[in-house]
């Protein structure tokens, strides 16, 4: 499992034929149904502050 952190509108827009309808991807939406059998799904969830996570130079 990983997190989705933004997306490369120039490629869906390519894949999807988007620029030949005058059409643009702006934001991504993703659904889905958890898998039942999924082991992780009842662990409990692990946050990081923004110090863990982020480097500022």
């Amino acid at each position: 499992m990983c997190q989705m952190t933004g997306f490369e509108s120039e490629g869906f827009d390519r894949v999807l034929g988007l620029h030949e309808r005058s059409l643009a991807s702006s934001v991504i939406c993703a659904l889905g149904v958890r898998d039942p059998e999924d082991e992780n799904a009842f662990l409990p969830k692990v946050r990081y502050g923004d110090a863990e996570m982020v480097l500022t130079v």
